[in-house]
């Protein structure tokens, strides 16, 4: 496993403009939101993981400078072979899932990892359509496939 390194200014400046135009909940501690890299993106059976989003443990005060509430670690090898609007996109991903909310009565701000909006496996959606919410969308397999992209190994048969 290689060891982690702080991402370079230019890419701390990315993220920086996102919360400035896309976040402003997480303004206010933009500076405690720090991107990191690793040199290889984990893997989970076939799918590549590029990034992670996670609060920062608080001993982390304790051992450093700085207070930090977000850690959001990218693997450099997907990064590299990004470009500029892709990588863009994948920073405003994990800002999105920087949560922060405040406490009505005390003005406490509580930070949190926001779970995805959608979450769905390309299987579930061949089998039972978009069935959440209330009603069943069936799309067709060209929708399945412009959503997943082509699927390659059989961890489930399909109908």
């Amino acid at each position: 496993m290689s060891t982690p390194w702080v991402a370079e200014d230019s890419v701390q400046d990315s993220m920086k403009a996102l919360v400035a135009q896309y976040h402003p909940r997480l303004a206010m501690i933009v500076d405690e939101i720090i991107v990191i890299f690793r040199e290889k993106s984990p893997e989970v059976g076939s799918l590549v993981i590029p990034g992670k989003t996670s609060k920062a443990p608080s001993i982390l005060a304790l051992l450093g400078k700085k207070d930090y509430r977000f850690i959001i670690t990218l693997g450099e090898d997907v990064w590299k072979n990004h470009n500029s609007k892709e990588r863009e996109a994948l920073l405003d991903h994990h800002l999105c899932a920087c949560g922060a909310t405040e406490n009505p009565q005390t003005g406490e701000m509580k930070y949190y990892v926001r779970p995805s909006d959608v979450s769905f496996y390309q299987e579930e959606v061949t089998r039972h359509g978009f069935w959440r919410n209330g009603g069943v969308h069936m799309p067709s397999p060209t929708e399945i496939e412009q959503i997943f992209g082509s699927k390659d190994d059989d961890d489930d048969a399909t109908p």
